[in-house]
């Protein structure tokens, strides 16, 4: 069985653009929905001072990541040109494939450390938990 690929990015929003980056990045996110029909978790978290984005994906395998980078490609551009002022922090944990490496690498910077964890070791992806499981 493949295991999944996760890709967990936080990125610095530009003073004064939280609430128009929150508003395309809820639109971006319907895009990426209905884009990208194997993607399984694509989730953004602001912190509390509303100075960063975190963007959790979770995707079957490493096909799914590759895909969504093709996908998106003009969709980084324009959320760095208005909104993201660099970012802080890639991890990676999965065997990437293709050019996904090169392409999660142009994100990150020296300040900006790109953290790949590609040695599965146990565990398991549950899809869906039943109604009345803790």
């Amino acid at each position: 069985m493949t295991a999944p690929f996760i890709f967990v990015g936080t990125h610095r929003i530009k003073e004064g653009q939280l609430d128009a980056y929150l508003e395309y990045f809820r639109e971006f996110a319907e895009f990426v929905k209905e884009s990208e029909p194997r993607l399984i978790v694509f989730e953004g978290y602001v912190n509390e001072a509303g100075t960063r984005m975190t963007i959790v994906q979770v995707h079957p395998d490493a096909e799914s990541m590759d895909f969504h980078m093709q996908t998106i490609g003009r969709h980084i551009g324009e959320s760095y040109d208005r909104f993201l002022d660099g970012t802080e922090r890639i991890d990676v944990y999965g065997v990437p494939r293709g050019g996904v490496v090169e392409m999660i690498k142009q994100l990150a910077t020296a300040d900006a450390p790109l953290n790949l964890s590609v040695r599965p070791v146990a565990g398991f992806t549950r899809s869906a938990t039943p109604v009345g499981a803790s």
